[in-house]
This record gives C-alpha cells, sequence and structure tokens, in this order.
C-alpha cells in the first residue's frame, strides 16, 4: 500500500526537486549531530553524492558504521526507485 502511495506522488511530482529537498534536510539533520562526509554510490550510469555522519573519535563511533550502512541501503534503493520501480519491487 505505501509503495502505491509514493507511485502517485512521484507521478504528480518532479523527482529532481524533490531529491534536491530531501537531500539538503537530509544533510541538515546529520550537520546538527555531527561532521559530514560524502559518499558517492554509482548505479550504471547514474551518480548519488550522499552525506553521512563522520565521527573522528572512535570511542564515540559505536553503532555508527550500522547507521551509516542502512543510510546507503536507504539511498540506493533510492536510485533504483528512480531508474525505474520495476528494479526495487
Amino acid at each position: 500500500m505505501i509503495k502505491l502511495w509514493w507511485v502517485c506522488y512521484f507521478l504528480l511530482t518532479d523527482i529532481d526537486s524533490f531529491e534536491q529537498d530531501y537531500m539538503q534536510a537530509w544533510r541538515d539533520r546529520l550537520e546538527s549531530d555531527g561532521n559530514v562526509e560524502n559518499i558517492h554510490i554509482f548505479v550504471s550510469r547514474d551518480h548519488l553524492q550522499v552525506p553521512i555522519l563522520s565521527i573522528q573519535n572512535l570511542a564515540l563511533s559505536n553503532g555508527l558504521d550500522r547507521t551509516n550502512f542502512y543510510s546507503l541501503r536507504m539511498w540506493y534503493s533510492w536510485m533504483q526507485l528512480k531508474r525505474g520501480f520495476g528494479e526495487d519491487l
């Protein structure tokens, strides 16, 4: 049901402006928590620069890897969704 809602939403809105707004909101949220670094994700000919949280002190990084991999998986799924709904289903 949720995927159907997203399909309808993306058919009615500009996906590029949504991506820019969402990416900026994601970056702003991460910057409030600490240092932000960019990771580049490539899928076929598409490219996305994804902000992730970076903590230089290893003692404070407990659970950060799991969070970053979850974020990368989310953005990878976003790229698949953008390329075509058939790849994500």
